[in-house]
């Protein structure tokens, strides 16, 4: 039998697929919901995410969606979502994509001649290279400030300074060492690359580990103590109401609380596991009147360099996105406060940061009323960072399935809902060949 610690997205994924291989599993899950933090709440007219908002699908998840039960359940973002605005020099500004790049005038004459040098510039970066210094060096500083660094920020509330490329981007680092450019690899394979589409569901996106959970086997409300190795090679999983023996173990659960259950099995890992950075960041859903708003924008959100000076990472324009998230007279925005470079933002008070806020809002939207709602989310551990001080961790995960205990985390190998999704099927398939 498998033991899931965690009844996250990855865990489900696990569980799922190995249910469809006919392979005995429990998940041991310590609240009384799924979906780790993927959190969805219908609160009167309004309908937000407190977690991820949106899942990027290629055709592979696109296939599990729809063997969930879910596909009469997607929502689809608006046409607008396809624009994505940074905030340069006082105003919010169109990302330019595709051939736009060299008629638009977002990037300097540099930063353009920059991409194309890339095609034939033959540089190696150093062992553990910075996010930062991947793109500075291959491309220049310019598309760090104003491309790498808000996306960075603005997606996995990293900073680019201190995140690996390794880690962090996979995919690019491989192209450079395999076709000596960034440019020259991405033109070479991406029509291998399926379509990704973005999308939610009608009932936000609590829905997708819903779903996966009406057909599985979880023990709710069994927050795990502790885990024990017998003699015979099994495991015992202590948690407050029973002991659970299981031929192999999964880990599917945060850095910080896997730290904690492994001290008889690896003394090493409460060090290794609580080095695993997680910033702090505050989640504001804001709604206005649109009367009351000089701009109304139109697009999927704005992201703000650290450069710029404001006060949160940026925001989701959800009202653009998702129109029915909010009465049609108003329009919602999803803002985001922390993260690694903007940690200090969010351990401030949550008035003073709804304040804040609001005031920023009011200035970048030229909004002259109150909001009519307002709800703040406190994660104290977003999400995990793939810095050099996870190094220790990750490879102690890997050293780990030699003693029969697997991982399927957000804070090894991807961190998106896609990711994750991706890793519960993968580890079935391995844990099926072994069993």
């Amino acid at each position: 039998m498998i033991a899931i610690i965690g009844g996250g997205i990855s865990g489900l994924s696990l569980a799922w697929h190995l249910q469809k291989k006919g392979m005995d599993y429990t998940i041991l899950e310590a609240t009384n919901r799924v979906g780790g933090n993927i959190q969805s709440e219908q609160m009167g007219e309004y309908l937000i995410e407190r977690g991820p908002n949106s899942l990027l699908a290629d055709a592979e998840l696109s296939e599990m969606v729809k063997a969930f039960g879910l596909t009469e359940s997607i929502l689809y973002p608006e046409e607008v979502s396809k624009n994505r605005y940074i905030f340069k020099n006082g105003a919010y500004q169109k990302l330019p994509a595709g051939p736009a790049f060299l008629f638009s005038s977002f990037f300097s004459l540099n930063a353009k001649l920059s991409v194309f040098k890339e095609y034939s510039k033959k540089s190696v970066g150093p062992e553990n290279e910075s996010v930062a210094s991947f793109f500075e060096r291959r491309f220049c500083k310019e598309i760090v400030e104003y491309a790498v660094n808000p996306f960075v920020a603005g997606i996995y509330a990293g900073d680019p300074e201190k995140l690996l490329i390794s880690k962090t981007f996979p995919q690019l680092y491989e192209l450079e060492k395999e076709y000596g450019s960034v440019v020259k690899g991405f033109l070479k394979t991406r029509k291998n690359t399926g379509r990704k589409t973005s999308y939610s569901f009608k009932k936000g996106m609590q829905s997708l580990p819903d779903a996966i959970a009406e057909k599985l086997n979880i023990q709710f409300e069994q927050r795990v103590k502790e885990i024990r190795k017998t003699d015979a090679g099994q495991f015992e999983i202590v948690s407050q109401d029973q002991v659970l023996v299981a031929d192999q173990v999964v880990l599917s659960l945060p850095a910080q609380i896997a730290a904690d259950l492994l001290t008889n099995i690896a003394t090493q890992a409460k060090k290794a596991f609580s080095e695993v950075p997680y910033p702090k960041m505050k989640v504001l859903h804001t709604a206005f009147k649109k009367r009351d708003m000089g701009y109304v924008p139109n697009g999927f959100g704005g992201l703000h360099p650290k450069k710029e000076g404001l006060f949160t990472a940026g925001s989701i324009w959800s009202s653009a996105l998702f129109p029915s998230r909010c009465p049609a007279d108003e329009f919602l925005f999803t803002s985001f406060v922390g993260g690694s470079q903007f940690e200090k933002q969010a351990i401030q008070s949550d008035n003073k940061v709804k304040t804040q806020v609001i005031d920023e809002l009011k200035t970048l939207f030229q909004i002259k009323g109150e909001p009519v709602f307002q709800e703040l989310t406190y994660w104290e551990h977003a999400i995990p960072q793939y810095t050099i001080s996870t190094e220790d961790a990750h490879q102690l995960l890997n050293n780990l399935e030699a003693e029969g205990i697997y991982h399927c985390t957000n804070w090894k190998d991807g961190v998106s809902v896609a990711d994750c999704l991706k890793k519960g099927k993968q580890l079935a398939e391995s844990l099926g060949e072994k069993n």
